[in-house]
């Protein structure tokens, strides 16, 4: 009979420490978990190009944001990296400056830099976490070329960089398992993208990618699990999911 290790009634002995389970929102209904006790994820990523998209009103946003019991994270992504939108000329400046004080981090993605780094700074000097993102949909560009992008990253100083592949043999994963191995001075959220993009996202947390993404409402992304089934996949392996004996890291200053 199959069997799913679980940690004892407060102990984490035995338990390797697992990622930080961060939860997708695209739709109005998600947004409830913002302030919803029963779910196993301890950020909630508020993905505003899914949301407006579907017609969903800023003022709502707005509102699940105002009465979050949980970290929220934004992100505005743009359509060349998997975001839903197309985004008029300064229309995400307009809407970070409204919804900047209700949030705790930002995802930007690299190419975004020059668009938007008064915010990327501001997000430093208002003490939230910034996420670096770099998403390749379309397959792998290659080893190396990955960990050019990781030098540039690096040098962004960002709590966390984040690289979504699509996987299309082993080779891709091996890439990314190369960052973590290599890269460990940085903080990594590195997943894969795909139809083997829940068990990706196992084997890189179990090998120190810190963050985990999965969705609380639909999926975000092609082969996106739910947060129920990355925290049951993190579980079977024996790594303890968003414990609360784990500080988060505070902001880089």
């Amino acid at each position: 009979m199959e069997t799913t290790l679980q940690p004892q009634e407060g102990s984490l002995e035995g338990w390797l420490q697992g990622p930080w389970v961060v939860g997708t929102v695209t739709t109005a209904r998600g947004l409830a978990f913002l302030k919803a006790g029963t779910t196993s994820a301890r950020l909630v990523e508020i993905r505003l190009d899914s949301l407006l998209e579907g017609g969903v009103p800023l003022s709502v946003v707005q509102a699940g944001l105002a009465e979050r019991i949980r970290p929220a994270l934004l992100t505005l992504r743009l359509p060349e990296e998997g975001g839903r939108r197309r985004w008029a000329e300064g229309e995400r400046g307009k809407l970070l400056d409204e919804l900047f004080p209700l949030i705790d981090g930002l995802d930007m993605e690299y190419r975004s830099l020059s668009e938007l780094r008064e915010w990327w700074e501001r997000a430093r000097s208002g003490k939230k976490w910034r996420i670096l993102s770099v998403h390749w949909l379309e397959g792998s560009p290659g080893g190396d070329r990955i960990l050019d992008q990781c030098s540039s990253m690096e040098r962004e100083a960002p709590d966390w960089a984040k690289i979504a592949l699509r996987l299309r043999e082993p080779e891709d994963l091996r890439s990314l398992v190369r960052v973590l191995l290599e890269r460990r001075s940085q903080a990594w959220a590195l997943m894969g993208v795909g139809p083997w993009a829940g068990l990706s996202r196992i084997v890189l947390s179990a090998l120190g990618s810190e963050l985990v993404y999965g969705y609380l409402d639909e999926p975000g992304a092609p082969g996106q699990p739910s947060v129920e089934e990355l925290s049951d996949g993190l579980r079977r392996v024996g790594l303890a999911v968003s414990s609360e004996g784990r500080m988060m890291r505070a902001p880089r200053p």
